[in-house]
C-alpha cells in the first residue's frame, strides 16, 4: 500500500503545480494517473479501515477537482467544413429528390 502512496505524492504534487500554473490539460493527466496510484493502494489487502477512508476522501478531492479542470476545458475542434451549394447545383437537386 505505502509503495503506491509514495509513487503517487510526486505525480499528485506535480497535477496541483500545473493545476496553479493554469495548465489545466498537464493538470488533468497528473491527477488521473495520481489518482489510478491511490485506487491501487486502496485495493491492497493490507491497508486498514482508517487508512481506506483516508484514501477514499483524497481519492474524492482530487477526483473532484480533475473533473472541474475537464468541465473547464474547451473542447477540441478536429474539423470544421463550409460546403456552398449554388442555386442550381446538382447537389441541390439531389438533395430535393431525396427529402
Amino acid at each position: 500500500m505505502q509503495s503506491f502512496i509514495d509513487k503517487s505524492k510526486p505525480i499528485l504534487q506535480k497535477a496541483v503545480a500545473l493545476d496553479r500554473d493554469n495548465k489545466k490539460d498537464e493538470a488533468v493527466e497528473n491527477y488521473t494517473e495520481g489518482i489510478t496510484l491511490l485506487l491501487g493502494a486502496l485495493s491492497c489487502d493490507d491497508t486498514v479501515e482508517s487508512a481506506r477512508e483516508v484514501l477514499r476522501e483524497r481519492i474524492s478531492k482530487y477526483l473532484t477537482r480533475a473533473e472541474i479542470l475537464k468541465g473547464q476545458m474547451k473542447p477540441e475542434i478536429l474539423l470544421v467544413q463550409q460546403i456552398h451549394i449554388m442555386h442550381n447545383d446538382v447537389w441541390l437537386n439531389f438533395l430535393k429528390c431525396i427529402s
